[in-house]
């Protein structure tokens, strides 16, 4: 929390862990890294990958025809939602209208690309967005080379910071598998939640869990915090 929450007179629910991974002496950030990682990125090596940032005048169409085309591989592989199929006009019109605060990374086998992440650039950050991975090439690691290699090029741009997000849930696998980078630089993620009309917000919870109990389905417990509105929690 940042202050940001002062005077505010709802509720404020802790509701994700996120990674912020702070840049450090590359000697220290690898000593750092979990056991796992340092196993990975040593695969990677001894497999030939290599790396390369394109930012700035190094961006072309052709590259973020790349980055896109393994991206959005990837989102029908895992049967992602919807909201994830972004459009290759709506992705390149983003980053040719923010050049400096965009960056592609491509983790090579040899000339093809296995694996790929549009990164977004602050001040002092650079943050993990969108991101896709050739499933032939799993065995050698190329998503945690690929962390491993804009660690680098964070430090060698004299950025603070690497934020990594979490997961779907509030510590799923995403989240861990993310949190073994950086297993100290964990920064809890809040959000404020107020109820205006209480007697609407109770209609329509127990109108959701009459439905879940004409269907015989575990009902919603009111004192529940992992989702808000409740109401409106669907049906897993």
């Amino acid at each position: 929390m940042d202050g940001n929450d002062r005077n505010y007179n709802g509720s404020i629910i802790p509701t994700m862990l996120n990674v912020k991974g702070k840049i450090i002496d590359s000697e220290e950030q690898w000593r750092n890294f979990e056991h796992k990682v340092r196993k990975n990125v040593k695969k990677a090596k001894r497999e030939n990958l290599s790396c390369r940032v394109f930012h700035m005048n190094d961006m072309s169409q052709e590259e973020i025809h790349n980055f896109y085309d393994i991206y959005i591989h990837t989102m029908h592989r895992t049967n992602a939602d919807e909201k994830f199929f972004f459009s290759f006009e709506n992705i390149s019109m983003f980053i040719n209208r923010n050049p400096e605060n965009s960056a592609i990374c491509n983790i090579y086998h040899k000339d093809k690309i296995v694996s790929s992440e549009l990164i977004l650039i602050s001040n002092d950050c650079i943050f993990s967005f969108l991101g896709g991975t050739d499933e032939n090439y799993f065995d050698k690691r190329p998503n945690d080379f690929l962390k491993f290699e804009m660690i680098n090029w964070a430090r060698e741009n004299n950025i603070k910071y690497y934020v990594l997000g979490g997961g779907y849930g509030y510590e799923d696998g995403i989240y861990k598998y993310k949190k073994s980078f950086f297993p100290n630089d964990i920064v809890k993620y809040c959000t404020g939640r107020k109820i205006v009309n209480t007697e609407a917000y109770n209609e329509l919870f127990e109108m959701n869990n009459s439905y879940r109990r004409e269907k015989g389905l575990e009902t919603l417990n009111f004192d529940d915090t992992s989702f808000f509105p409740l109401y409106n929690k669907k049906v897993d």
